[in-house]
């Protein structure tokens, strides 16, 4: 798999990120941050493969591999949060 392709997917964990984020934390996004994501996601996306001169063949576990990396992070920042919160909220009693 292409370095341009990990770079990609490595660089768009911030919208399982925030996904996780409503899911676990019940945190809320305005409508400009979900823009920013997305736009930023994007803008990498393009900027990284626009160089990219070959055609890339996708091995089926590489593409699996890279998405279960990408939500094994966004699972540990969100649980991360929520383990402070709790933490913090337990000091405060």
């Amino acid at each position: 798999m292409l370095w341009q392709v990990k770079v990609v997917f490595k660089s768009s964990k911030l919208i399982p990120t925030m996904a996780l984020g409503l899911l676990v934390l019940r945190r809320t996004y305005t409508s400009l941050e979900y823009v920013a994501a997305s736009m930023l996601c994007a803008g990498i996306a393009i900027f990284t493969l626009v160089d990219s001169k070959v055609s890339p063949r996708f091995s089926v576990v590489g593409v699996l591999l890279l998405l279960g990396a990408v939500f094994g992070d966004a699972t540990t920042v969100n649980l991360q949060e929520r383990l402070l919160r709790q933490l913090q909220n337990s000091k405060e009693q």
